[in-house]
């Protein structure tokens, strides 16, 4: 229950601090995997709401694919997930994807990528998130960064690139809440929060 109460208070604390003067983002993102501890190979399904403060139009992403896990031990084990969807969103319109996700856990670190490329809009987005757990409660504490290319249709691009702290908060076995700022060194800075569901 301290875990839930505290999950609250960082979800209205980090809207409340960027609300006059970044962009802040809640992503929702539910994700299975057949693959367990004694196979190699097997399939997986993400079902995302990238922002759900932003409904006009309100954006969601369903892929999915091909998994492939190597465990060692609790602490030490990867998947990389190979997959391929699309952006479905309230206004009707459709952006089909390519998407493939890397988790790397050690001991020490947790290490997130992903590289997605929309073919649409012809969006390329990189993404890299590497965390250190600490304490009894294993609370992530490191850093993000997202480098995205956009053509936009005036003929100049909507490049970004952003780096900034990561925290991660455990709320049972399969959920987490993660908090990110972003500096956006190019385009604009963000507080974008994670709300995660393994299933």
């Amino acid at each position: 229950m301290n875990r839930f109460i505290c999950a609250i208070a960082i979800v209205f604390s980090a809207s409340g601090a960027s609300a006059q003067e970044i962009d802040y983002q809640f992503r929702v993102l539910f994700h299975h995997q057949s693959a367990e501890k004694d196979k190699a190979d097997g399939w997986t399904v993400w079902a995302i709401a990238p922002d759900v403060t932003k409904t006009h139009p309100l954006k969601t992403l369903f892929v999915g694919g091909w998994a492939h896990e190597k465990w060692e031990a609790k602490d030490r084990f990867m998947w990389v997930n190979v997959m391929a969807g699309t952006f479905l969103n309230s206004d009707g319109s459709r952006d089909p994807v390519g998407n493939v996700r890397l988790v790397m856990k050690r001991p020490h670190a947790d290490l997130y990528a992903e590289g997605m490329y929309s073919f649409a809009s012809k969006r390329k987005l990189a993404s890299v998130a590497l965390t250190t757990p600490l304490g009894r409660r294993k609370i992530g504490v490191g850093a993000e960064s997202d480098l995205i290319w956009k053509p936009l249709p005036s003929g100049l691009n909507g490049n970004a690139f952003g780096f900034g702290p990561r925290f991660v908060l455990p709320i049972t076995g399969a959920i987490s809440l993660a908090t990110v700022y972003q500096h956006g060194f190019r385009g604009g800075s963000f507080v974008r929060q994670y709300f995660v569901v393994n299933f």
